[in-house]
């Protein structure tokens, strides 16, 4: 019964994709960089996507789009000569997230954007994230992610329920 209800929830948080909570704080560094780490909120499959990137003050908004792979193992995915832009066109989309940014109210030039993704099942997965209205380039990363679940455990699943009549 409680791996049933594990299971519901589970799946009703993929189906309706990811929290668009995000923050946005200042950076002394120039380096770009787009990192997937294991968020400290003790939720088993939640990760914090950040991307460290140069902004000015154009309206604009924060583009991150991801995609996995579960052809892909754990090797095949952490090997850099994989040409993984070319391949993730080709990837299944896990989620993206569309946020607005205001660079007018950030007094800075360097920003890390950052934001919660809930990766349930184990798989390579790819990032694109980027600023389209500063015309910026996309900047991307893959990692695998190991955790209980295969992406089989909510695909090729038949719900069993019981309907309980009161009146």
């Amino acid at each position: 019964m409680e791996a049933a209800m594990l299971f519901s929830a589970t799946l009703i948080l993929l189906l309706c994709g990811t929290n668009a909570e995000y923050t946005v704080k200042c950076n002394n560094g120039t380096q770009k960089s787009l990192t997937l780490e294991r968020s400290d909120d003790d939720v088993k499959s939640r990760y914090i996507v950040q991307w460290c990137t140069a902004v000015d003050t154009v309206e604009s908004e924060w583009n991150v789009a991801l995609s996995y792979n579960t052809n892909l193992n754990k090797v095949k995915c952490s090997t850099t000569a994989f040409d993984f832009v070319q391949i993730a066109r080709r990837w299944n989309k896990h989620s993206e997230i569309r946020v607005p940014f205001h660079g007018k109210e950030i007094n800075c030039t360097n920003v890390c954007f950052m934001a919660p993704l809930d990766l349930i099942f184990s798989s390579c997965y790819f990032i694109e994230s980027s600023l389209p209205a500063m015309s910026s380039q996309k900047t991307n990363a893959h990692r695998y992610i190991s955790n209980e679940y295969t992406i089989a455990s909510f695909i090729n699943r038949k719900i069993y329920a019981d309907a309980i009549y009161h009146e």
